[in-house]
């Protein structure tokens, strides 16, 4: 298989920082993005297949210069890992205004509008096309006490990640009026491999390894395609 670029968020720790070992062991190229990206290092790299680039995900500005960084160095994307995030935990009537509002514009703001610049980049490139993953969580799927919050902003990226994976099946042409099927982007939801949110990266059922296996996978046809992680 021909080298595929990944465009990753939050790569500090973790998860993010598992799966670009995973991809440059791989034989993929990487634009592995973080907050401070001087703090990024990975072993066996070189130019030639890792990009670290500077990353707020809450500012559009950033997510605008990072695409376009990524694209100046590798000349296209083809998936964009939506795995910048974090867990604020605490009974729900200790937790401030502010803690409750920077909670929801990390994980679910900055998310969708990383996928928006993702979608518009995907769209564009030659060929078109690519693929989008969210790093989601259990807590996007039951309540989970002392993190209410949390589970809020997971809750709302799984019911925006379902829609948004049906609504790029067709493709809308708003100077035609009409939903233009013409052009190769479909959706492909899939299982959901549901990490622990109290846990390291590496006590999660399925990580780094099966993510991008399944990105892989679903990487080989010209398609935009949404799934949840």
């Amino acid at each position: 298989m021909s080298p595929k670029v990944f465009f990753i968020t939050g790569t500090s720790t973790g998860f993010g920082n598992e799966l670009v070992k995973k991809c440059i062991a791989s034989g993929d190229k990487v634009v592995a993005t973080a907050r401070s990206s001087s703090k990024l290092s990975f072993p066996d790299t070189t130019k030639d297949n890792l990009l670290t680039v500077d990353l707020d995900v809450t500012q559009e500005a950033s997510i605008h210069k990072a695409f376009d960084t990524a694209l100046k160095h590798f000349g296209r994307i083809d998936v964009v890992v939506n795995n910048a995030g974090y867990g604020l935990s605490g009974e729900f009537e200790s937790l401030s205004d502010k803690q409750i509002r920077t909670q929801m514009e990390v994980n679910f703001f900055g998310l969708i509008n990383v996928t928006r610049v993702a979608l518009e980049t995907m769209r564009s490139q030659k060929p078109c096309g690519g693929l989008i993953q969210q790093i989601t969580s259990i807590g996007g799927q039951r309540g989970v006490p002392g993190f209410s919050i949390y589970c809020a902003s997971k809750w709302a990226v799984e019911g925006y990640t379902e829609a948004l994976s049906q609504e790029v099946s067709v493709v809308y042409d708003p100077s035609q009026r009409r939903n233009q099927t013409d052009i190769p982007f479909s959706s492909s939801p899939t299982g959901i491999s549901r990490s622990n949110l109290l846990s390291q990266v590496d006590s999660a059922p399925t990580g780094p390894a099966a993510a991008w296996t399944l990105a892989r996978t679903r990487s080989q046809s010209t398609i935009i395609s949404t799934q949840r992680l």
